[in-house]
């Protein structure tokens, strides 16, 4: 009687081999979305750092609407205080950059040379071996700086996700509490079906009455 043929992957590997499809594909997503998830985690953080202003301002408006024309006015203060700040640090911040792009060309021929921390410290033991540390590592480190911020720049130059921080951010806002509940239920509800799972242990007592049921038990 001929033999079965002998079986090329059994059910615990294909069980291995989709798991690490499965999670291969949640990272390949999660790369995709990785700009729509970072301006999510902006919104979130924007939406929970101005949150307790638009409980002050909702106090104080009609009960009607208040929500979104709270958000409105907290949005309109904020971006007024940001032009404020921006009209006072603004010129003085371009002096500074105006004077640092005139002594670039000295702080670029320092670091060329290795001897940014002589420089400063110019009565320090250790700051030669602290050079020599710099100009062994500072091809790698104007690389690696140089990758961050044009990555950096590139993200930031799409318009639209400085525009859809504060969108999100609204919604995040208008729903506070509904989200919070939400969250909040969803954790209960899990702690809830782990502690139904679990058996709370009986308390039994001794019982002289009932020779049959020498012992009574309940729960606590």
């Amino acid at each position: 009687m001929p033999s079965a043929p002998p079986r090329i992957l059994d059910l615990k590997t294909l069980r291995v081999v989709w798991t690490i499809l499965v999670v291969a594909g949640v990272l390949a997503l999660l790369y995709l979305l990785r700009t729509v998830l970072l301006v999510l985690v902006f919104a979130v953080v924007l939406a929970y750092l101005i949150f307790p202003l638009v409980k002050l301002v909702e106090r104080g408006l009609p009960r009607s609407g208040r929500r979104p024309l709270a958000i409105g006015v907290v949005y309109l203060v904020v971006l007024a205080g940001l032009s404020t700040l921006i009209a006072l640090v603004g010129p003085r911040l371009g002096r500074e950059l105006a004077a640092l792009g005139q002594r670039f060309p000295d702080i670029s021929a320092q670091i060329q040379s290795g001897r940014v921390i002589s420089n400063i410290f110019p009565h320090w033991a250790g700051a030669e071996i602290l050079d020599e540390m710099v100009r062994a590592h500072l091809p790698q480190v104007v690389e690696y700086a140089q990758h961050a911020l044009t990555g950096a720049l590139g993200w930031l130059s799409g318009a639209w996700v400085v525009i859809m921080v504060p969108i999100f951010a609204f919604f995040f806002l208008r729903d506070a509490e509904r989200i919070a509940n939400s969250v909040t239920g969803a954790i209960d509800d899990e702690g809830g079906g782990a502690g139904s799972r679990r058996r709370s242990p009986a308390i039994c007592t001794a019982s002289s009455e009932n020779t049959s049921a020498p012992w009574s038990c309940s729960a606590p």
